[in-house]
């Protein structure tokens, strides 16, 4: 295989129409992400976010929970977790993994966001 610059413009170019493709792809967690103890979220907060801890911090978000990704009328992937890698349910579709891990990453770092004047005028 010959790799050049040409042929990795091109992969950059790919990916950049793919993020926005993606943009359109929405996360259901049927009946909701499972809520998790407070110390819980406040150390996956404390912690630089890793690939792993942000598995770790998915898996219990979803453990037990029918996960659909949805673009459009269109589903593109779904599974039940019941344990295990979480990651290999994405072995065909690894940049559904990195959506569902930043989701429940923004997911906890909503949770541990205490209200804000802006907010009180919301409701």
């Amino acid at each position: 295989m010959e790799f050049g610059s040409k042929e990795y413009n091109s992969i950059l170019k790919g990916f950049k129409k793919g993020q926005e493709w993606l943009n359109d792809v929405v996360v259901d967690i049927e009946d909701g992400e499972n809520v998790l103890p407070p110390l819980v979220l406040l150390r996956a907060y404390e912690q630089e976010p890793t690939i792993d801890s942000s598995l770790a911090l998915a898996a219990q978000m979803v453990m037990n929970k029918h996960v659909k990704f949805v673009r459009g009328s269109q589903i593109l992937h779904e599974f039940t977790y019941n344990g295990g890698d979480l990651s290999e349910k994405f072995e065909k579709a690894p940049y559904l993994l990195d959506l569902l891990l930043k989701l429940c990453y923004g997911l906890m770092v909503k949770k541990l966001t205490p209200p804000s004047e802006d907010s009180e005028k919301e409701e």
